[in-house]
């Protein structure tokens, strides 16, 4: 990557006034006079001390300035951060089916262990998953139960490509919601999803992502569907919460299962639960060690509650009630706090004095812990003898971090009720200016902006999680007219890792998920645009006339191979050749091709036909700068006779 950044510690007046003086013999050749009475020298001099002052102001900064710095790198000011993780259920567990609310204390055995809860309202259900299965695009079918239900084995819940077609099946037995369950309301269906850390990563060569952002990749929004399947009736199963970004990344997926009829949920002994993509395929193939029922999600979080009145017979101007636990939660600078005064709700403002004297509102400030009334002029004032209720969020930040294998019970079972199989992570301190410093500077040492060409070639290729095989950035400049495509605009071509004997198309998620991670990272003002190879079906039909005596099937099986290593489009091994982009296709050349191989000694005859992706016969292909030729090994047709004896 090209680093742009100048060392600011070495520069100052003497520094910057010998650069100047040593850049004028090439941008002012008949500027002669470098004396200091010069008037232009003057000039540079000048420059050179506003300069200096703007480097040693750099340091000296104002907190909201640091802060809206900071912003610029991606660093947002915010609150303490909970840890949250999966409670995996054991084995044994038992339950009758009945849901569990949110916010439900969840506690550790382990004394010292801060306080959990439930982040969303969970049904527990008695039935029991009894298969794991792939369904493919051809009809295949995996079974992986047995995967699923050993620790450590890795498995591809939606194939090897994982692309459109391709569906993953749990089939459960005993019903989804029994006749004597205890709850009128259902909540929502948890499915827990384990992955490995990303084992590919160590594949990556000078990769400027850590593991633990490669395992981030996660799409915005989900890219499945789910069906419940029951005989040959099938329900569309809403998915409320996808944390895996469609199975890539460890987390709970919750499905609606409150519109099921009833005589489905509590009458069905055996149903499946089906997962497809929702368009194209999968960004890339997810690659899973478990999934599971009844998957509990947990933060590390309180609610508190305080309720008082203000006592006396006057009004008192700019009342502050202090929050006595450190903590307290806050997120988009605003803080998770509820106020009702008497029975009406107050709301939230960052500043009270642009708030009229009716406005009922409060502030809250964040180093001191403190709400903050009105004055009667900005906010309104608060009145005596009339309940306050406060309702706020605390967390512990980073000492809510945990290791795995903690053992976990929830409120209302009498056993305990699991593990969690992976770390608690995600707890963070609230940030502070010098935790800001330290990430501004690791961010600038690791992700540097993409400034040329091979900057924005390497970044796609390190995403190495994608399987992104090649990647070719387009020139800017249209070499026709010899003028600007669009000068905002930079194109990228990628070819996704290509698996043997098998095509794996650029399907559009991960095509706008590499743009995705790319995008922030362009100089301002610039646009990117991630696009797919043009890609031409090519099928080759030709007669080689061998040696008398030699094996015709031998000598067929060499001209493929060296077909396929001639149109080879992407390469395991990074000094193997591979058809460039753009490059034409010529009938000499393949003939040339084929009569390199040995035993090969005259070319009979030869053709090339072509077809687009849609299977439509052309006659030349448009070779443009994105060009690749995709040759057809099962369609096309290499024959070999034996040449007469001393022909």
């Amino acid at each position: 990557m090209s680093n742009l950044r100048p060392n600011l510690f070495d520069t100052n007046y003497d520094r910057l006034v010998a650069l100047g003086r040593s850049l004028i013999p090439r941008y002012a050749p008949t500027w002669t006079d470098h004396n200091i009475h010069d008037p232009g020298i003057m000039l540079l001099e000048l420059l050179a001390w506003t300069a200096e002052a703007q480097t040693y102001s750099l340091a000296r900064m104002r907190r909201d300035e640091r802060w809206a710095y900071g912003a610029l790198l991606g660093f947002e000011r915010q609150g303490p951060l909970p840890a949250h993780g999966l409670i995996w259920p054991e084995s044994e567990l038992r339950t009758q089916g009945y849901t569990l609310e949110e916010n439900l204390p969840i506690s550790a055995e382990q004394i010292g262990i801060p306080a959990f809860r439930l982040r969303r309202s969970i049904y527990l259900t008695p039935a029991k998953l009894i298969a794991v299965e792939s369904q493919l695009h051809d009809g295949a079918r995996l079974n992986h139960t047995a995967a699923n239900e050993h620790p450590g084995v890795m498995f591809f819940p939606f194939g090897e490509l994982g692309i459109e077609g391709d569906r993953l099946i749990l089939t459960f037995t005993g019903p989804l919601v029994p006749n004597d369950s205890k709850d009128s309301t259902v909540g929502l269906l948890s499915l827990g999803v384990r992955v490995p850390l990303v084992a590919r990563f160590s594949e990556c060569k000078n990769a400027s992502l850590s593991s633990e952002e490669m395992q981030g990749f996660i799409p915005d929004t989900s890219s499945l569907m789910a069906t419940l399947l029951e005989g040959q009736r099938r329900y569309p199963l809403p998915v409320q919460l996808d944390e895996t970004g469609g199975f890539l990344h460890t987390g709970v997926i919750l499905l609606d299962i409150s519109h099921l009829p009833d005589k489905i949920r509590s009458e069905s002994k055996l149903f499946a639960i089906e997962f497809e993509s929702r368009g194209n395929g999968l960004v890339r193939p997810p690659h899973v060690l478990r999934i599971s029922q009844n998957v509990l999600p947990v933060e590390q979080s309180e609610v508190k509650e305080i309720t008082f009145s203000f006592a006396g017979n006057d009004n008192l101007p700019d009342r502050r009630i202090l929050l006595e636990d450190r903590g307290v939660r806050w997120q988009d600078i605003k803080p998770i706090i509820t106020v009702t005064v008497g029975s009406e709700n107050w709301e939230y403002t960052e500043d009270l004095s642009k708030t009229g004297p009716d406005d009922k509102k409060f502030s809250f400030e964040r180093e001191a812990r403190e709400i903050k009334f009105g004055n009667g002029l900005n906010g309104k004032m608060v009145p005596n003898n009339i309940p306050v209720h406060i309702v706020y969020d605390v967390t512990d930040g980073s000492l809510g971090n945990l290791p795995a294998g903690q053992v976990w019970s929830v409120r209302g079972l009498t056993t305990r009720f699991g593990k969690n199989e992976d770390p608690i992570t995600g707890g963070a301190d609230e940030l502070n200016l010098l935790e800001l410093r330290r990430l501004a500077r690791e961010s600038i040492r690791k992700s540097h902006s993409i400034v040329t060409q091979q900057d924005l070639e390497q970044a796609a290729l390190e995403l190495c999680d994608l399987q992104v095989a090649r990647a070719k950035a387009l020139p800017m400049i249209d070499p026709g007219r010899n003028c600007p495509v669009l000068p905002y605009l930079r194109t990228l071509v990628v070819l996704r890792k290509q698996e043997e004997d098998l095509t794996v198309l650029e399907s559009p998620q991960w095509l706008a998920e590499i743009q995705r991670l790319l995008s922030h990272r362009l100089l301002l003002g610039e646009k990117l645009l991630v696009v797919a190879p043009h890609y031409v079906d090519l099928e080759i039909s030709a007669t080689l006339i061998t040696w008398p005596g030699l094996s015709t099937e031998d000598v067929q099986n060499q001209a493929m191979k060296a077909l396929d290593s001639y149109f080879a489009l992407t390469a395991d091994d990074g000094s193997a050749e591979v058809w460039p982009f753009g490059r034409s296709v010529q009938e000499l050349d393949v003939k040339a091709r084929l009569r390199n191989v040995d035993s090969v000694r005259v070319i009979k005859e030869c053709k090339l036909s072509w077809k687009n992706p849609t299977g439509e016969r052309i006659v030349i292909p448009v070779f443009s700068q994105s060009f690749l030729p995709r040759w057809d090994r099962r369609k096309s047709l290499i024959q070999v006779e034996r040449g007469p004896i001393g022909g």
